[in-house]
């Protein structure tokens, strides 16, 4: 994959000697128990109904064991095999958690079930992101162990945060906070994303400390982002997929890409540009060859603003 990358996509990205362990976002979800369906073609699942559609199921809920719960077997199994095979030639590293405590929350309770709760029973969220956090922390703590190892800053994955899922007023009440303390516990965090519309979150957000950069995801404001982490925390712009790359064509390419590196070299904030998160649209030859056309009005338009043209 790699080498295929670097033969038809002159971007940005830089080879390393890392390989990593992925089992798609189930991975955290798996730890607390609900079943994984596995699919031929695409990523897994966990089985419906969620596993806490019943909140009296809370309270029988143990931490997850760095061993033995969900797919963590398969996670050691990986690892022990992977480092046998590339004998020390290659890094093989092992799973971070990554996904947000409300991320976890929302699919072991149900997205509709959770919003609901926000409203009708507050206590109750704030025992599951408890005990969610806790659960991390304990995760997190056992890794550092098995790898010998310092714990180190992770990342926050939270694409059920942004509106129209769930207002700015409900992050501040019961998501920020258990951010917050986990931005303590690991001593930073390296990248805050969700790919949902977060305009108006971004002010809590910049609350958390020790944060390194943030996601600019396709529907978020870049002009507020921009404005509001300068100078110093970087953004990572994402566009949309569809829109912008695979049916823009070269004109409307080189607007958009324009737009973002005006508004943030005016704002002063560190940012890259990327377009990930491809779906096979038209025929698998035109998308990889509009991919690379992409590239190519992004390497042109940056070459024009070196030249100050």
């Amino acid at each position: 994959m790699n080498i295929y990358h670097f033969n038809n996509w002159k971007d940005n990205t830089y080879y390393t000697k890392d390989l990593f362990i992925w089992f798609g976002v189930v991975t955290e979800l798996s730890f607390f128990g609900p079943k994984i369906i596995f699919f031929p073609n695409r990523e897994g699942w966990i089985e419906n109904p969620p596993l806490l559609e019943k909140k009296e199921k809370l309270a029988s809920l143990k931490c997850p064991d760095f061993y033995k719960s969900g797919l963590m077997p398969r996670i050691h199994e990986f690892y022990e095999k992977m480092n046998k095979l590339v004998n020390g030639r290659f890094r093989v590293l092992f799973p971070m958690w990554v996904r947000g405590p409300f991320c976890i929350a929302a699919h072991l309770r149900g997205l509709d079930n959770i919003i609901i709760d926000m409203l009708e029973d507050p206590e109750f969220v704030h025992e599951l992101m408890r005990f969610i956090t806790d659960s991390e922390k304990e995760w997190v703590k056992e890794r550092a162990k098995f790898l010998h190892l310092p714990i180190d800053k992770t990342f926050l994955f939270n694409d059920e945060i942004g509106l129209p899922l769930i207002t700015p007023e409900m992050y501040e009440e019961f998501v920020l906070p258990y951010e917050i303390e986990l931005a303590n516990f690991y001593g930073g965090i390296l990248y805050w994303h969700s790919c949902g519309d977060t305009s108006d979150f971004i002010t809590l957000i910049k609350k958390i400390p020790g944060l390194k950069m943030f996601h600019v995801g396709p529907k978020t404001d870049v002009l507020k982002a921009a404005k509001t982490f300068a100078p110093h925390t970087p953004l990572d712009v994402d566009l949309d997929p569809f829109r912008d790359v695979l049916e823009a064509d070269e004109e409307k390419m080189r607007l958009k890409i324009r737009e973002i590196i005006d508004i943030c070299t005016e704002k002063n904030v560190p940012f890259c540009i990327r377009a990930d998160g491809f779906q096979p649209v038209h025929t698998l030859e035109r998308d990889l060859s509009k991919i690379r056309v992409w590239i190519d009005v992004v390497r042109s338009v940056i070459k024009e603003k070196i030249q100050g043209r």
